[in-house]
């Protein structure tokens, strides 16, 4: 059973662009989102929660492609 190494290479460059999101969206969160939230202005709070949601999901389908790629699809 050999590893298909483009489907790998795709789901680490996933994993790899998931990370600066990572720390951005609680960073805007904590910078922006919560004084904000206070004062009615709920646009940073939501633009972080997206954010931290778009990381999830480029976890996600990182991980994946990651795993079809080491495993098979199935």
């Amino acid at each position: 059973m050999a590893a298909n190494k483009d489907k790998m290479m795709m789901g680490v460059n996933y994993i790899a662009y998931s990370f600066p999101l990572i720390f951005l969206g609680p960073g805007i969160f904590f910078w922006k989102g919560a004084k904000a939230w206070d004062q009615g202005e709920w646009w940073w709070a939501v633009l972080s929660i997206v954010i931290m949601g778009l990381a999830v999901f480029l976890i996600v389908k990182g991980l994946r492609l990651l795993l079809a790629g080491l495993f098979g699809d199935k």
